[in-house]
């Protein structure tokens, strides 16, 4: 008796290889999960103190918030939206540790009343 692989193979060649790529595709999606899972369990990853290359999203996910209380922290200024923490403090003409200053305290201040 053949292997059935062996005969899916060898009567359906497109639909095995349909087939392969659709479970590197799942696989790739179930690495990139399990790394994201990973990275952002790891305590020095949560509660980061803000530094000029992280974007919005990144404090989102580091703090554990819901986007919402960032974007509003930014004033609801779309044009932010992938930007880093530092060009947005330069584009709202602010030093960077004012900036963080503020935005730090704020932050904490959400976090504990999401928190509780």
């Amino acid at each position: 008796m053949k292997l059935p692989l062996r005969l899916a193979w060898k009567h359906h060649p497109w639909l095995s290889l349909a087939f392969v790529a659709a479970l590197l595709v799942a696989a790739g999606f179930v690495i990139k999960t399990v790394a994201v899972a990973i990275y952002w369990s790891q305590p020095e990853h949560q509660r980061q103190d803000l530094q000029a290359w992280m974007t919005p999203r990144y404090v989102v996910h580091s703090w554990d918030l819901e986007p919402e209380h960032v974007i509003h922290l930014l004033g609801e200024n779309e044009k932010y939206k992938g930007m880093s923490l530092g060009q947005i403090a330069d584009d709202m003409a602010l030093p960077f540790a004012e900036f963080t200053l503020h935005m730090q305290s704020e932050l904490e201040a959400i976090a504990k009343a999401a928190h509780e």
